[in-house]
C-alpha cells in the first residue's frame, strides 16, 4: 500500500513519530533511541490510537506515550489503482478491473453507473461489469478499506456503444487551412470531429449545424460551411460506432468572437521623387470608415528623421508632395501607426 503526505490532520489519517524515544530506549538496542511509530489520527485533534511493544491499542494524546511528538507527519491512502482497459465497451461484453491493493484483512467496495450493469467480483480486488444497450458512458468506483480504518477512493469512466465524449473534440480550420479558435460571419471553415479513442473508429458521419450556414460539401470526418451572418452555434454529429450502431456521438459549441477589421494603407506612385497619393481602405464590408474620423500622416528618411508631418486630415484621400524615397509611412484614423518602409509597392 502506499501513503501520501498531507499538511494538515484530520479523522483517519495515518501519523508517524519521527522523533526520539523519550522513554523506550534500551542500552543494547541503539536503534531503539530513535523510535519509528505510528498511529491513526481520530476526529479529536492530537488524539490517536496506536499501541507500542506488546502492549494493548490505546487512544491517548499525541504526549501520552513514549515517542516524542516533536516531529509529526501526517499521511493519507493514496488513491487505489483500476487496472484495466479504457476502451470502448459494447452491448453485452464483460470486462473485469482490479486493483494492486491486494492485502489481507482488507475490503473492496465496487460499484458501477451510467451504462453499465455489474457481474460479479463485489468485495474482492477483481470485478466484472458489463455494458448496456444504453448509448454513452459508464464510470466504475472502487472504495478501499484498511483494517485500521483508513479509506481511498478512485473512479475509472469508459464509453459504452461510443468513444467516451473527453475523446472526442472539435477542430476549426479556415478555408486555406489555418486553426482557428472562434468563427467570424461570412466566412468560409472547415469543421473536423477529432477522435482520440483508437479503440473505436467513427464511419458515415452526419452533420446537424445551423440552417443559416451555408454546406458546401462533407468529407469523411469533415464539413465544409460558410457561416454567412451567423458565426458560432450547436453542432451535432452521429455516425456509425465500432459497435455496429448509428448514433449522436457528439454535441458541441463552436463560438464566435471578435473579427473586427482593419484599414489597407495605398500609396501611388511609389516609391516616388515627386508627389505621393495616400488612401485609407477598408479591409472587409464589415468596416465602415469614419469620413469624418480624423487621422495624421508622419514622413521619415531612412534615418528616421522626420521629413514632413501633417495633422488633423480627414476623408480618405490626401496628397503629399515633396517626398524622396525611400520613407517610412504613419497614418490610421485617431493614432499614428507606423506602416512600412517604402522600398516597393504596397
Amino acid at each position: 500500500m502506499s501513503y501520501t503526505e498531507v499538511s494538515y490532520q484530520s479523522d483517519n489519517l495515518k501519523v508517524s513519530f519521527g522523533g526520539p524515544c523519550i522513554y523506550y530506549s534500551s542500552e543494547f538496542d541503539e536503534t531503539a533511541d530513535w523510535c519509528d511509530h505510528s498511529a491513526r489520527t481520530t476526529s479529536e485533534t492530537d488524539h490517536f490510537i496506536s499501541k507500542w511493544g506488546s502492549s494493548c491499542l490505546f487512544r491517548h494524546h499525541k504526549d501520552d506515550c513514549p515517542y516524542d511528538p516533536q516531529d509529526l507527519h501526517f499521511y493519507n491512502l493514496s488513491n487505489p489503482s483500476i487496472i484495466g482497459s479504457s476502451g470502448v465497451l459494447c452491448n453485452g461484453s464483460q470486462r473485469t478491473y482490479n486493483t494492486a491493493y491486494i492485502a489481507s484483512g482488507w475490503s473492496y467496495d465496487w460499484n458501477v453507473s451510467g451504462s453499465l450493469n455489474q457481474v460479479s467480483g463485489d468485495g474482492t480486488p477483481n470485478y466484472t461489469f458489463s455494458g448496456t444497450s444504453s448509448i454513452g458512458y459508464g464510470t466504475i468506483f472502487l472504495t478501499v478499506t484498511s483494517p485500521s480504518g483508513l479509506t481511498a477512493s478512485a473512479q475509472k469512466s469508459i464509453g459504452v456503444n461510443m468513444p467516451y465524449y473527453e475523446d472526442l473534440s472539435l477542430s476549426l480550420y479556415t478555408s486555406g487551412g489555418t486553426p482557428v479558435s472562434y468563427m467570424c460571419p461570412n466566412t468560409t471553415y472547415h469543421i473536423y470531429l477529432t477522435n482520440n479513442d483508437g479503440s473505436c473508429s467513427l464511419s458515415n458521419y452526419s452533420w446537424s449545424v445551423p440552417s443559416e450556414w451555408t454546406i458546401f460539401y462533407t468529407w469523411q470526418n469533415m464539413i465544409s460551411i460558410n457561416t454567412n451572418s451567423s458565426p458560432g452555434a450547436r453542432i451535432e454529429v452521429n455516425a456509425n460506432t465500432c459497435c455496429g450502431i448509428n448514433a449522436n456521438v457528439f454535441i458541441g459549441y463552436l463560438g464566435s468572437g471578435y473579427c473586427g477589421g482593419s484599414y489597407a494603407l495605398s500609396l501611388s506612385p511609389n516609391p516616388t521623387n515627386g508627389e505621393v497619393t495616400l488612401a485609407i481602405e477598408p479591409t472587409s464590408a464589415d468596416v465602415v470608415f469614419d469620413e469624418n474620423a480624423e487621422w495624421e500622416v508622419e514622413i521619415f528618411d531612412q534615418m528616421q528623421v522626420l521629413k514632413e508631418q501633417k495633422t488633423k486630415l480627414k476623408g480618405k484621400v490626401d496628397k503629399t508632395v515633396e517626398v524622396v524615397p525611400p520613407i517610412s509611412v504613419q497614418v490610421v484614423p485617431g493614432i499614428s501607426v507606423e506602416v512600412v518602409p517604402l522600398y516597393s509597392s504596397i
